[in-house]
């Protein structure tokens, strides 16, 4: 969200609204990402794609190009 806190030409968000855009995101990046499953950096995309995230993931990772069959973002 930006500094008005609202989602492209609508009205200010509520608190709610704030919440539900949260909770229901279209798309997480995960910045840190990592394929080792020791490490911290591989619980959140293992896990999105465990419980059927239906949104895009951006794992982020300048020394790999694929994560758990996905792309994966130097920056």
């Amino acid at each position: 969200m930006g500094p008005t806190d609202t989602l492209q030409d609508s009205e200010p968000l509520g608190a709610s609204a704030k919440l539900e855009v949260l909770l229901n995101a279209r798309s997480v990046a995960i910045v840190g990402a990592s394929a080792d499953p020791r490490k911290l950096g591989s619980r959140p995309l293992a896990l999105l794609q465990k419980h059927g995230y239906q949104g895009s993931l951006f794992p982020v990772n300048p020394a790999r190009s694929e994560i758990g069959g996905v792309k994966v973002y130097r920056s």
